[in-house]
């Protein structure tokens, strides 16, 4: 006996699924759109996650706007590998695609909507990134002259980025630390948390940052007496929590274009441009660290890396002495040091 398939339109053999495409009959295409299955996921996956991984699985469906209405058996795998392929050069954002195909066709295979995973078959390695620019010795010292003063326009944005540079954090983690997390008498922070091997990890502060740091904890400190606990430690101009979108476009690229480190010409090509970003300044960290010769283990563990197996359920006290020495090896590094090699590590 011979049917007609609901999706693909083909005669087929009569029975629950079709042999070309492996729709299921009883199915109407409109009910097996990648839309609609990426909607009844997100429903059920969205509210056990934190909104940086909303913001990172909603980001990545962006790019498979082509594919919305599609039904899932119908998706053409060269249509996708040409999605896939037009993301930007990073690995990350290929890898935040490949990870919601991988999501959606679970959920969609678990439910008899599809036999087969989306991505299967798929390159996700696309072109090779480009070396992230860093930042140099040179406008390291720039940027801590700007920090002294006072009476410089971006003098607190050049104390915010050097802050970056000197602790080796990922913009978002600076930005969420609260008080707690500050130890100004042991010279410590205790932050991080996008990965496992990231989450409350130990950082030294160096004396280059110390007293910006320090001053940041008192001012918020004294603001709100009664609740510490919550306070965060970088603050916006109403005592609330400092954005990091908001200070990305009105703190860190006009001092970037100021001081001369981005060119005029990449003002209108941020996007396609390599230039600095708030990113650059932890792959700055990396290299200052490896050229300083801190110790590659330690140096992991201060980096939060997700590859490090954790050896970091030692005890902190114990571990942070041996941190403190090793980060000291930067601070004389960058006294000493002309320039930073042109890439980083």
């Amino acid at each position: 006996n011979i049917m007609l398939c609901v999706s693909c339109k083909k005669e087929v053999p009569v029975g629950a699924y079709c042999c070309l495409c492996g729709w299921k009959q009883r199915l109407q295409p409109e009910a097996c759109t990648l839309m609609a299955v990426y909607q009844k996921w997100s429903n059920r996956k969205y509210p056990k996650i934190g909104r940086h991984c909303v913001r990172d699985y909603s980001n990545a469906f962006k790019k498979l706007e082509p594919l919305y209405n599609v039904p899932l058996p119908e998706i053409d795998v060269d249509d996708l590998q040409d999605l896939i392929d037009a993301c930007p050069p990073s690995a990350s954002a290929r890898q935040k695609v490949r990870v919601l195909l991988s999501q959606l066709s679970k959920y969609a295979i678990s439910r008899d909507l599809l036999q087969n995973p989306l991505c299967a078959g798929l390159d996700f390695s696309g072109k090779k990134a480009q070396a992230r620019p860093i930042f140099s010795l040179e406008q390291i010292k720039v940027l801590q002259t700007c920090g002294k003063n006072k009476t410089y326009k971006y003098w607190q944005d050049a104390r915010l980025l050097l802050c970056l540079i000197f602790t080796g954090l990922r913009p978002n983690e600076l930005f969420a630390l609260r008080l707690p997390n500050i130890s100004i008498t042991q010279k410590k922070i205790v932050g991080g948390g996008k990965t496992a091997a990231g989450t409350n990890r130990p950082i030294p502060i160096l004396p280059a940052i110390y007293d910006f740091i320090a001053e940041w904890y008192l001012t918020s400190y004294f603001l709100k007496p009664q609740d510490h606990e919550n306070q965060y430690l970088l603050l916006n101009s109403s005592g609330g929590q400092k954005c990091m979108d908001n200070w990305r476009h009105r703190g860190f690229y006009p001092l970037m274009f100021d001081l001369g480190f981005i060119g005029p010409d990449v003002k209108k090509h941020l996007r396609e441009v390599p230039h600095l970003s708030p990113y650059s300044a932890r792959h700055t960290f990396a290299t200052l660290a490896y050229c300083a010769g801190v110790n590659k283990e330690q140096l992991i563990k201060i980096f939060g890396h997700t590859n490090f197996e954790l050896t970091s359920k030692v005890y902190i006290h114990e571990d942070f002495e041996i941190l403190a020495n090793e980060m000291a090896k930067i601070s004389a590094y960058t006294k000493e040091s002309v320039d930073l090699p042109n890439t980083a590590v």
